[in-house]
């Protein structure tokens, strides 16, 4: 896949029906995981939406921005003791999570599509 062409949010969709299926067939103790995939995947095909035409250095730079926002959430996270909250600065992890979804399916994608283009 060339930088210019929108890559087909397959991952995404797939992580919102586990998603789905995880809320609605687990226990209420852990029911929330799937909530956080769907958002998860909600972020993370925004992004592909946005990124998706980009360079691969551009995806690489978000990929960076990724890993750091989960590293400063999951440090936000632990830093509170675990209390929770519903709009805490904690959840910039989700968020990060979502950008490093979206950024490597599209270079494992477009990594994909060159081998395919070669070995035909």
């Amino acid at each position: 896949m060339a930088s210019g062409n929108l890559r087909p949010l397959w991952p995404e969709l797939v992580a919102a029906v586990l998603g789905v299926a995880l809320v609605l067939m687990a226990p209420v103790r852990i029911g929330w995981i799937g909530t956080v995939v769907i958002i998860l995947s909600a972020v993370s095909a925004i992004t592909t939406l946005i990124l998706s035409k980009q360079s691969a250095k551009v995806q690489l730079t978000g990929m960076i921005i990724g890993i750091i926002a989960i590293a400063v959430g999951l440090l936000i996270g632990l830093k509170n003791d675990g209390q929770t909250a519903i709009f805490s600065p904690a959840l910039v992890w989700v968020f990060g999570a979502g950008l490093v979804m979206s950024t490597l399916c599209t270079l494992i994608a477009r990594k994909l599509k060159v081998n395919s283009k070669q070995t035909a």
